[in-house]
């Protein structure tokens, strides 16, 4: 039952986030336009070897869509964005491949695998487990 309510609460956040896009610079046809891509891989070969550091090195208060390419693996961290990081666009090879993972089972507030608190946050191609 926590781990159906975490999945939820996950999906939950990141409609919210969707859903008012304006926010953020959009190309032509108001489609998202990404200005940056950030390669997340655990061998060392992207940019960063976990997802919260590449999360991490976005500017407060952006406004230009940035995507994390998040290379197939289980990563095991919490990943929490925070308020002031907008425009965040994490995509994972595919969800079979690609899964971000937390063995945290205490309050649900305190022990989500991910948590994320803009709006303009999009996921797509990752699993997320508690």
């Amino acid at each position: 039952m926590q781990c159906l309510f975490a999945f939820v609460f996950i999906l939950l956040l990141l409609h919210s986030g969707v859903s008012e896009a304006s926010d953020c610079e959009s190309g032509a046809e108001n489609q998202p336009k990404v200005v940056r891509t950030i390669w997340v891989d655990q061998s060392g070969k992207g940019d960063f070897s976990s997802v919260q550091k590449a999360i991490d090195s976005i500017p407060s208060n952006n406004n230009q869509w940035i995507r994390n390419h998040i290379s197939p693996g289980t990563y095991r961290e919490k990943v929490t964005i925070p308020i002031d990081k907008p425009c965040i666009f994490l995509e994972g090879t595919h969800s079979k491949l690609t899964t971000i993972e937390w063995n945290d089972h205490n309050v649900t507030s305190d022990s989500a695998t991910f948590s994320s608190y803009p709006d303009n946050i999009v996921a797509r191609g990752i699993s997320f487990k508690v």
